[in-house]
């Protein structure tokens, strides 16, 4: 089964907080490695994202939109982007739910915002991790 997306929004962030983030991150995937081999998982992480997110998108150009999460509390990203898809609070009425992809590397927070926008607006959550 194929299922077409309305939206792909691509998070990213340049700040402080993702870059420990993803260091944790690497040390949780792979124990043991410290300092510059930390840094060079790091880039290796963020050189796969991004050749990922350029194939995304040559095919999805007309459906993909950036949204920078740096300097942003969490809250203040979940309203940004439940403004972005057009999302209400669930009513009664039969709808079909929006088909939004959420991407980012490690550490970008899309995971968490994912979760929240879906309890918020009474979404399914699909998460590949």
């Amino acid at each position: 089964m194929c299922v077409i997306p309305d939206k792909i929004i691509n998070m990213s962030s340049d700040n402080l907080a993702q870059k420990s983030s993803i260091n944790a991150y690497v040390q949780k995937m792979i124990p043991g490695i410290f300092g510059e081999e930390v840094e060079e998982h790091y880039h290796k992480i963020k050189s796969e994202h991004e050749l990922n997110l350029n194939g995304v998108k040559d095919t999805f150009n007309n459906f993909i939109f950036e949204y920078d999460t740096s300097g942003n509390p969490l809250e203040q990203t979940v309203t940004d982007l439940g403004r972005m898809m057009n999302l209400r609070f669930r009513i009664n009425a039969p709808r079909r739910p929006p088909r939004v992809i959420i991407l980012g590397p490690p550490g970008s927070g899309r995971s968490t915002t994912a979760e929240i926008i879906s309890q918020r607006f009474g979404l399914v959550n699909v998460s590949p991790m």
